[in-house]
């Protein structure tokens, strides 16, 4: 099961996760550190679950405001900082994320629930001329009286080109 899509996405998207949890734990840490002031003047410190409360509806910019107490000086300044740092983290996590999903997209080729595949050109552009001159049939020469090699040269047609595109490997 270590090659399931649920691992794969774990995997590329650790970093992103680890960046997350660690700005977050760091700015949980410094509004439990720095100190405010109560209603009465009073030094004051934020629990762990204050501190998780205030940065779990700051990131989510529900803004509740500052609880229990008005923040001081420096605590404003730190909450500006880990805003600025949530946000770089945030940005970095959904680019991952979206990095992902397009490779995902790409190497299946576009075959997901609800997309058609893409139609498959008959004649690629990164094919040089040559290589398509060199391996077109070769016809009869006008007034040649051979009709069994007229009709095995005869240029294929578009009914004829479909279903060689659906039989051939790799194609569902």
């Amino acid at each position: 099961m270590p090659g399931s899509v649920f691992f794969l996405v774990l995997r590329r998207l650790r970093a992103p996760v680890i960046l997350m949890v660690v700005v977050y734990a760091i700015g949980i840490a410094g509004l439990v550190l720095i100190p405010g002031a109560d209603a009465g003047g009073r030094p004051w410190r934020m629990t762990v679950f204050q501190a998780l409360y205030f940065m779990s509806y700051t990131a989510t910019t529900i803004g509740f405001g500052e609880i229990p107490y008005p923040f001081t000086d420096a605590q404003r300044l730190w909450v500006m900082a880990t805003i600025y740092l949530t946000v770089v983290g945030w940005a970095y996590a959904i680019s991952a994320l979206l990095t992902l999903l397009l490779t995902m997209l790409i190497h299946m080729g576009g075959r997901t629930v609800g997309m058609r595949p893409l139609p498959v050109p008959v004649l690629s552009t990164s094919v040089p001329v040559a290589a398509i001159a060199a391996s077109a049939p070769v016809r009869p020469a006008p007034g040649s009286s051979s009709t069994a090699a007229g009709a095995a040269s005869a240029p294929p047609t578009r009914a004829g080109a479909a279903a060689a595109r659906s039989d051939s490997p790799g194609r569902t």
